[in-house]
């Protein structure tokens, strides 16, 4: 039944994001930023051959996002990195090894790489998402750590209250063009059930990870990972008189 559903909800969104359109709308926006960084014996030794690496280096960061406006309420939504480096240094080696938080490799965010390729529905009974989205931000930035996955969301607010419904594709280790694989079902989903509430002091929200880990399947004494994880939050201000 969870596949039908599913295949079903897929479809669903295929048929709604499908069709050819021209942007009415382009917004850009983003942000540049430029450092240098001076570090001198990074251990707290003191008189002694290894207090720790000495180093001094200017780097820098380009984000642009860009919003595609089809028609009020339909937008495809990208964001990429580019010149992500230190000034003058070595260029990173290329491999198949995603750079933190992000979907391109370290080399790719050297020159360019895209983090996020979306389409976003805003209509009457709540906002569609699909495709490659934020992830890992939930709650109080402490904890987090954001980065990009595939997705499929839908929120709907009402009034104070909003409710977040997420499936979310961690790893695909099926048989595709790419990948060869024995297995038909070896992959790691997460699904979220998300709930938040908005008053004047701040925002108290409830969430349900359910961790769906098959990426073991056909490893010795394999099992599944399967946790449930409950997280609460309070964000609030509070005056004392």
């Amino acid at each position: 039944m969870k596949r039908f559903w599913l295949v079903l909800l897929s479809l669903g969104l295929i048929v709604a994001f499908s069709t050819s359109a021209m942007a009415v709308d382009v917004k850009f926006s983003g942000e540049y930023y430029v450092a240098g960084l001076y570090q001198s014996k990074a251990t707290l030794k003191n008189d002694s051959a290894t207090e720790g690496p000495s180093t001094a280096f200017y780097f820098q960061r380009l984000r642009v996002r860009t919003d595609f406006v089809v028609s009020p309420g339909l937008s495809l939504i990208t964001r990429f990195d580019a010149m992500e480096r230190a000034w003058g240094a070595a260029r990173s080696v290329p491999s198949a090894v995603l750079d933190t938080q992000s979907q391109g490799t370290t080399a790719e965010n050297e020159n360019i790489a895209f983090d996020m390729a979306y389409v976003q529905y805003v209509s009457p009974i709540g906002i569609f998402t699909a495709g490659y989205q934020s992830e890992s931000t939930w709650a109080t930035v402490f904890g987090n750590s954001p980065t990009t996955v595939g997705k499929i969301g839908y929120t709907l607010p009402i009034q104070n209250f909003t409710l977040i419904l997420q499936l979310v594709k961690h790893a695909e280790l099926s048989r595709t063009a790419k990948f060869n694989s024995s297995w038909s079902d070896a992959d790691y989903n997460a699904y979220y059930v998300m709930a938040l509430y908005k008053f004047k002091q701040g925002t108290v929200g409830l969430a349900n990870f359910y961790l769906d880990n098959h990426t073991l399947r056909g490893v010795a004494n394999y099992k599944d990972t399967i946790p449930l994880y409950v997280v609460p939050f309070l964000k609030a201000k509070w005056s004392i008189s």
